[in-house]
């Protein structure tokens, strides 16, 4: 009872609570785009008030079908107001809230590009984070254009950060996977690229590359410190990642950035962060 009643525990029951009382006040009315607004404008601030997670959280226990409709517009307005990591957080840990993250990102894509940035960082790191096997469907949709000086630096930007947080005790299967996809995309978009600005594009392509093969390096030779067999399939398969990652690193890095032919069969991401 003492532990309850301490301040972070009252202050953290404060906001569930209020969340809940928030999703009652609307029982009455369908889970719009305006809806949703109107409820995010009644979240954060001082007071101890519930968060946008809070409330995305609520909704998801109390109003689960109507979420799943309306997450695309609720993702968007908390990435617009600057508020959309811990929103990114229950999505990506959602199967079912899981493909709404895509279309926000349609949404944001020509009209806000800072909230597009934003939910493109946020729900990289989220899903690496959870290990996730979906990062690397993230990485291999198509919503963000490596054809593009912009598209590319923030692809570039959203992989550095998510690789780059994941540590030694990172799980190898899905990191390996995701550093897979990373690098099937820039390969594809490498070769489908040639004379459209490629040669400004590659060194930060290279760069994320880069960053993704330090994680598979990190997060083996941790794995293999803390007991696991050197000879373990999963362990064999980070390290042919990131022996393949640093051959493609060195011919991107080469002074005519020319990228000598490589065999690679992409996965076919068919139905992208689907249940």
């Amino acid at each position: 009872l003492e532990r309850f009643l301490s301040d972070g525990d009252r202050r953290r029951h404060s906001k569930r609570y209020g969340a809940r009382l928030l999703t009652l006040r609307y029982a009455d009315r369908s889970l719009d785009a305006a809806a949703l607004e109107e409820m995010l404008g009644q979240c954060g601030g001082g007071g101890g008030g519930p968060s946008a997670q809070d409330l995305a959280e609520a909704l998801l226990d109390e109003r689960p079908d109507e979420l799943r409709e309306g997450g695309a517009d609720l993702l968007s307005s908390a990435a617009s107001r600057g508020d959309v990591r811990g929103v990114a957080g229950v999505f990506a840990a959602s199967p079912q809230l899981r493909p709404s993250i895509a279309g926000a990102l349609r949404k944001l894509q020509a009209g806000d590009p800072d909230g597009y940035h934003s939910l493109f960082l946020a729900a990289a790191e989220s899903l690496l984070a959870a290990n996730s096997p979906h990062l690397g469907e993230f990485f291999c949709a198509d919503t963000c254009d490596l054809g593009s000086d912009a598209g590319a630096r923030l692809f570039c930007r959203a992989a550095a950060s998510a690789f780059s947080s994941a540590g030694e005790g990172a799980e190898i299967g899905p990191l390996t996977d995701a550093a897979e996809a990373l690098h099937g995309r820039i390969l594809e978009a490498s070769r489908a690229g040639a004379g459209a600005g490629l040669d400004r594009r590659l060194p930060c392509l290279a760069e994320a590359l880069d960053i993704a093969r330090a994680a598979l390096v990190r997060a083996r030779d941790g794995a293999v410190r803390r007991g696991a067999a050197a000879s373990d399939p999963a362990l064999k398969k980070a390290e042919d990642a990131a022996g393949m990652i640093a051959a493609t690193i060195g011919r991107i890095r080469a002074p005519a950035y020319y990228l000598l032919p490589v065999t690679f069969a992409a996965p076919a991401w068919t139905t992208w962060l689907a249940p």
